[in-house]
């Protein structure tokens, strides 16, 4: 260990750089499409004071259990941003992201990694992370796995199964196995308690149970390789603590019930969902992949520590995991910042030594160093110039969602069931919660999906937004039914619908259905409403052509969160 690591103030710079580095990589402030029902959500639950137990804002369904497995984080949103506005979302990211990374510094300042390995690997597992550190309930999951990971290092302490002792215990030959303090095990206790927080905050608790597992499964397996039957007491603590965690996620509101959903779900990831589609790893966004893996490839070919073989399978399978979901890749690169630092010291010491006895007693030429560390310091003030306004603000952006064609739809006082894009149902239930009318509008579908949806329902509207289904990009439920993309325009009897004019199967459906008569048009979205409700002059709810909106206007700029519509009978929560 350094001498600047018990407080000195010189472990406050490369913590700061370190930290600023890695979360200015990571973090970005864009409104994410499931932040409004997270908000709206977890208002209702604090203003009700309890979980609803059937699904809420959807006229697709009525009376189905809702699976609402992020209840925690959805309360903790609610009061952030009723307590700080958006500061309570920026900030609290901010904090988390330093919670997750802080972990990670101090193990390895712990085990004595320099701070250039840290760094290094920290920014490119922020890289890999940052496509999905979002103003999302994912975000917590992150900070309890670094935190599990955190747990399991300090618990099993000086453990490290090399492949001599392995391949010893396979081939039945004596070998002398190492001596470990089994008294840092009782530090395992604090694992089950995470686990259920981490049940009732989001559902990457499966993942993160699954790991904890298969860590304490193959340290019971390294135990019997390096002591027989003396190590039986041990494997009955680490079996104990396994069932511990198992049991403690089963402290949620929904019981069993919880772990038969999650089952039912992971037994059929949904392909149309970009969280479970493959890793795009020959597209420019992987390249930061790439990198990491370089580095980890690098690392466990040229230390001269040992290889423990329990990190070197977990992190495998989590890799090929990462690989068939890129929603896993987040915890392989956690995983990487907690394991390989110490690996890379090693891997690079040969270089170190040999240069630092090749300038021995030499010193450099005075304007060596501020060329070096110029560039750092750009960098560093680039990534600090661009983070100030990501924790600060959080732009709603109008080519993204539909600003204006929600300004229409409150201009024009249309109510009713309406079937919204699916990125955009959770902006369009927040908007009409906002609205404060005696009966107001309700969507079809939403973000929550199969928590609250059933399978066939949602193909119902699938099939209308995405199209005919090609062999591996869908998923439909064999109980759905022959494809139809026109079920929607009937199911439930809408009144109307706010499409995306980039999903085209959806628009040539409605376009070809003398049903429906367009109201609003700009360059992305498009409203439909019935025929014989708003193109009736005989209707209360006829829309002249004067007051309907067809134009190719281009959507630029952006609105603050949460882009409310402006109301006369509601102050918008835009004004806090």
């Amino acid at each position: 260990m350094s001498e600047d690591q018990h407080g000195s103030p010189r472990a406050i710079w490369p913590i700061f750089v370190i930290l600023l580095a890695s979360i200015g990589t990571m973090t970005t402030n864009c409104a994410d499409p499931d932040l409004w029902g997270h908000y709206q959500y977890g208002k209702e639950v604090l203003r009700d004071g309890h979980l609803h137990p059937t699904t809420t804002w959807s006229y697709a369904v009525t009376g189905h259990p809702w699976i609402n497995h992020e209840n925690i984080a959805e309360l903790t949103t609610a009061w952030a941003v009723d307590t700080f506005g958006i500061w309570g979302l920026t900030i609290g990211k901010f904090l988390l992201a330093t919670a997750m990374f802080g972990s990670v510094l101090w193990w390895g300042r712990r085990t004595g990694v320099s701070w250039f390995a840290l760094g290094l690997v920290c920014v490119l597992a922020a890289d890999n992370i940052r496509f999905h550190w979002q103003f999302r309930p994912h975000a917590l999951s992150y900070v309890c796995f670094a935190v599990m990971l955190a747990l399991l290092e300090y618990s099993f302490s000086g453990w490290r199964g090399t492949w001599r002792s392995w391949k010893a215990f396979f081939a039945g030959t004596s070998h002398d196995p190492p001596r470990a303090d089994l008294r840092p095990l009782r530090r395992l206790w604090l694992i089950p308690p995470l686990l259920c927080l981490w049940t009732n905050t989001h559902g990457g608790f499966a993942a993160g149970l699954a790991i904890y597992a298969a860590y304490l499964g193959l340290r019971m397996i390294q135990g019997w390789a390096w002591w027989g039957r003396e190590s039986l007491g041990f494997q009955k603590r680490l079996f104990m603590m396994i069932i511990a965690g198992i049991l403690a996620t089963f402290l949620n509101p929904y019981g069993p019930n919880l772990h038969v959903w999650m089952a039912d779900t992971l037994g059929a990831a949904p392909p149309e969902i970009g969280d479970w589609a493959p890793l795009p790893i020959w597209s420019m966004q992987a390249v930061g992949f790439w990198l990491l893996i370089a580095v980890v490839a690098f690392s466990l070919w040229k230390t001269s520590l040992p290889r423990d073989l329990v990190h070197v399978t977990l992190l495998a399978l989590i890799l090929w995991q990462g690989l068939a979901h890129c929603r896993h890749i987040c915890f392989f690169a956690m995983m990487c910042a907690f394991w390989i630092p110490r690996h890379f010291d090693s891997a690079v010491a040969p270089v170190v030594v040999a240069w630092r006895a090749q300038t021995a007693g030499r010193q450099p030429a005075l304007w060596v160093r501020p060329l070096l560390t110029a560039p750092l310091i750009a960098w560093l003030a680039v990534i600090a110039a661009q983070l100030r306004p990501k924790l600060s603000t959080i732009p709603v952006e109008r080519k993204e969602y539909p600003i204006s064609a929600m300004q229409f739809i409150e201009d024009r006082e249309l109510r009713g069931r309406t079937m919204v894009t699916f990125n955009w149902a959770q902006y369009a239930i927040a908007c009409f919660a906002n609205d404060n009318t005696t009966e107001p509008s309700r969507v079809a579908i939403d973000g929550r999906l199969n928590t609250c949806y059933p399978r066939d329902v949602l193909d119902i509207y699938l099939d209308f937004l995405l199209g005919e289904p090609k062999p591996g990009a869908r998923l439909r439920a064999p109980e759905s039914g022959p494809y139809d993309p026109t079920l929607a325009l009937s199911y439930e009897e809408p009144d109307l619908f706010l499409l995306d004019r980039g999903q085209k199967p959806a628009i040539r459906t409605i376009e070809r259905d003398s049903r429906w008569v367009l109201l609003y048009q700009d360059s992305l979205a498009q409203i439909w409403g019935r025929r014989d409700r708003y193109d009736d002059p005989n209707s209360p709810q006829y829309l002249p052509a004067s007051r309907r909106v067809i134009t190719e206007t281009p959507q630029i700029g952006s609105v603050m969160w949460p882009a409310f519509p402006v109301t006369r009978r509601a102050t918008s929560l835009a004004s806090r």
